[in-house]
């Protein structure tokens, strides 16, 4: 028996991802709590407001290329009380706002393997989908940042929320306590993050047994429909919880103009809607009714913008298409474009 074809087998290396995601999330959770009395002070130096948290988690997801983990780790800070709930909103806002860019580096990656064309047309896709995520997320992140600031819209719902019991005593809990103990819990949050970064990483390489040539003819005679394209955007980016995948697997055919523009917006718009699921997962697996809360807050309100979006139809995507010609037409457009991504939330973190 070859030993590598079993362990590369997708169902096997997918069953081991879930694991290490599960397992991840507990040790997190077990090693931020004890760690909390030396977090505090640093979390409060770093993350001073409700702002701030919107430009940490933006930044820190350009920085390890992973918007998940970002708002998965912050789900877990806030379980742990060292994030209020208006900077648990801001810091999961805020990793949607910065996994966008994920799609430019992909774009980038096949401008490196096929430099037919320039980098502006090889990030054409990332550029759209940023402009997507920022219509859908920067007017959901004003208005709840403005609902905390008035009061916290997620309390009632939050009560209502009865204990789920996925993270509860049993072998898992069994496991992290032999963990942190054996480690301690510095070494146990590392580990932990390790875990979650795995779990992410071994799930996207079980994608790539999915024939994505019968993905995209499947898809293809979807293109004119936007409430189907929508609709496969949501449930794909749900199921596989990869934004890289669900939208990676277009970058090749839209740089080679299979797509239009128009065609993959309303895709785009669902697959930001469904991006969410895995954080809910987080949420669930630390039973914080919290969390569950603010993440449903998140994707109801994207849902809904998004399906009025695709309803509004040449409305809404003229102007993500005039804006996106406008980035690409000139190089210092685009070179604004891309300061603009890191600028802002860098004046985020400062302005607190």
């Amino acid at each position: 028996m070859d030993i590598r074809r079993v362990v590369s087998w997708p169902p096997l290396m997918a069953a081991v991802a879930a694991v290490c995601f599960f397992l991840g999330i507990r040790l997190l959770g077990t090693s931020t709590a004890v760690l909390a009395p030396d977090l505090e002070p640093v979390l409060d130096r770093a993350i001073r407001g409700d702002l701030s948290a919107v430009g940490t988690s933006w930044l820190v997801s350009y920085a390890v290329l992973n918007g998940s983990v970002v708002a998965a780790v912050s789900v877990t800070l806030s379980h742990s009380g060292l994030l209020g709930v208006s900077e648990l909103f801001g810091a999961i806002a805020g990793s949607r706002l910065g996994a966008s860019g994920v799609v430019i580096v992909l774009g980038v990656f096949e401008y490196v393997q096929k430099e037919s064309y320039s980098l502006r047309d090889a990030t054409s896709l990332g550029v759209l989908s940023v402009l997507v995520t920022f219509a859908l997320f920067v007017p959901v992140t004003v208005a709840g940042l403005l609902g905390h600031w008035l009061g916290d819209p997620t309390a009632a719902f939050a009560d209502r929320i009865p204990p789920l019991g996925i993270g509860g005593d049993g072998p898992v809990a069994s496991t992290v306590d032999a963990l942190v103990g054996l480690f301690g819990p510095h070494l146990g949050a590392l580990l932990a993050v390790a875990l979650l970064f795995g779990s992410f990483r071994l799930f996207d390489r079980a994608l790539t047994a999915v024939d994505t040539d019968q993905f995209r003819e499947a898809v293809v005679p979807l293109a004119r429909r936007p409430w189907a394209t929508f609709l496969v955007g949501v449930a794909l980016t749900t199921v596989t919880t990869s934004v890289a995948f669900s939208v990676g697997v277009f970058v090749p055919l839209y740089n080679r103009d299979f797509f239009e523009r128009d065609e993959l917006v309303p895709y785009l718009l669902g697959a930001n809607v469904g991006t969410m699921s895995d954080t809910l997962l987080v949420a669930a697996v630390l039973d914080s009714a919290v969390g569950v809360a603010t993440v449903v807050l998140v994707m109801a309100a994207s849902a809904l913008l998004a399906v009025l979006f695709v309803a509004a139809g040449d409305r809404f995507t003229g102007g993500i298409e005039s804006a996106d010609e406008a980035v690409r037409r000139d190089p210092r457009t685009y070179g604004w474009f891309v300061a603009v991504l890191v600028l802002l939330p860098a004046i985020l973190v400062l302005v607190g």
